[in-house]
């Protein structure tokens, strides 16, 4: 009969749960200053697509005003 004589014997230990936790609670950390960070951008671009809406709003209303007024001014008899 064969005996194993060979010890698993380590002079390091295993790493602990907060040693394996650590890096990925970094991670999520990062992640979530990423994600705040587009979500700011997406917050941005928004606003900036309203005034243009708003923008696009007045000057449709502007156009239909101008028309009316030449429509008005060539109906008339000289």
């Amino acid at each position: 009969m064969v005996t194993d004589t060979t010890k698993a014997t380590s002079d390091t230990e295993p790493p602990t749960i907060d040693a394996q936790t650590r890096p990925l609670l970094e991670e999520v950390e990062t992640m979530k200053v990423t994600v705040q960070d587009h979500l700011t951008g997406l917050k941005t671009l928004g606003t900036k697509l309203k005034g243009i809406q708003r923008e696009h709003k007045s000057s449709n209303k502007e156009i239909h005003t101008i028309r009316q007024t030449l429509k008005g001014l060539q109906s008339m008899k000289l």
